[in-house]
C-alpha cells in the first residue's frame, strides 16, 4: 500500500524541520508528500531543495497564491482547495495530514497498514500521539508512550481528534466526494472528519502510537483568539 503525506506549512522554517526529518526517517518507503505551502516567506520548496535533496523527488509542491484579502474578508486560506487537489493527484492508498510542527512516528505506517489490511471495511482510523515542545525538544524525543490524548474508543473525529491523529483510506473518501472545507483556517480538518463520520460512522483507534503532537506556547498564532474567545 502506499501512504500520502499531506504537509501543511506556514512560516514555521524552524519548526518544520521535525516534520521533515521524521519523514526521512520513515521505515515504510512507499509514500509521496504533497507539501501544502500557504504563501510562507521563506518557501517549503527551497528547504527541502537544500537541506532534505535525498527524499526531495517524493515531493509535490502545492504553493498557495491567495492574497491577505482573500484572508482576511472570508475567514480563512485556499489550504483546504489544495488539499482537495492533491488528494484527486495522487495514486496512494490511504493519506494523513502532517502539520508543521509535529512529526512521524517511524513505523507508524507500517503499523496503520496492518490495521487496514486486518479491518478492510473500516475507511478511517485514529492513533495516539506522543506530545512534545519542538521549540525544546530538539531532535525529536525518542520516547514512544503516548501522552495527553490517551483512548481507545470509537469516536466522532470532530469533537475529539487533533489533525495529525486520523489516516484514511482515500478511494473511498474520492468516491464520496469527501472535501476539505475553503476558504478556511479553523477547523477545517474538524469538518472534513465530521464528513466521514456522517458518511463511514465512528472513527476507530487503529492500536497505534502514530505521532509526535507539537505543544508550545503560541502554537495557534493568530488564531489563538478563535479557541480562547478573546480578541486580536
Amino acid at each position: 500500500m502506499k501512504g500520502l503525506i499531506l504537509l501543511v506549512y506556514f512560516n514555521r522554517p524552524n519548526l518544520v524541520h521535525n516534520a521533515l526529518e521524521s519523514i526521512r526517517q520513515l521505515k515504510y518507503l512507499n509514500y509521496e508528500v504533497a507539501a501544502i505551502d500557504d504563501g510562507s516567506d521563506i518557501p517549503l520548496k527551497d528547504i527541502i531543495e537544500e537541506h532534505y535533496y535525498d527524499i526531495a523527488p517524493k515531493f509535490t509542491h502545492y504553493q498557495i497564491k491567495d492574497s491577505e484579502a482573500v484572508k482576511v474578508s472570508q475567514g480563512g486560506s485556499l489550504q483546504g482547495k489544495w488539499l482537495n487537489i492533491a488528494m484527486q493527484n495522487s495514486d496512494a492508498d490511504f493519506a494523513v495530514i502532517l502539520c508543521d510542527d509535529d512529526a512521524l512516528q517511524p513505523k507508524y505506517f507500517k503499523k496503520a497498514e496492518e490495521w487496514l489490511k486486518s479491518n478492510p471495511d473500516e475507511v478511517y482510523g485514529y492513533c495516539h500521539v506522543v506530545e512534545f515542545n519542538p521549540l525544546t525538544e530538539l531532535p525529536i524525543p525518542k520516547a514512544c508512550a503516548p501522552s495527553g490524548l490517551n483512548y481507545t474508543k470509537a469516536l466522532n473525529g470532530r469533537c475529539m481528534l487533533d489533525a495529525s491523529q486520523v489516516l484514511w483510506r482515500l478511494a473511498p473518501v474520492k468516491r464520496d466526494g469527501i472535501a476539505f472545507p475553503y476558504p478556511m483556517t479553523t477547523a477545517l480538518d474538524a469538518d472534513f472528519y465530521q464528513q466521514m463520520y456522517l458518511k463511514y460512522g465512528p472513527c476507530k483507534f487503529m492500536w497505534v502510537v502514530g505521532q509526535w503532537k507539537g505543544v508550545f506556547p503560541g502554537q495557534l498564532g493568530k488564531r489563538e483568539h478563535f479557541f480562547k474567545g478573546t480578541e486580536g
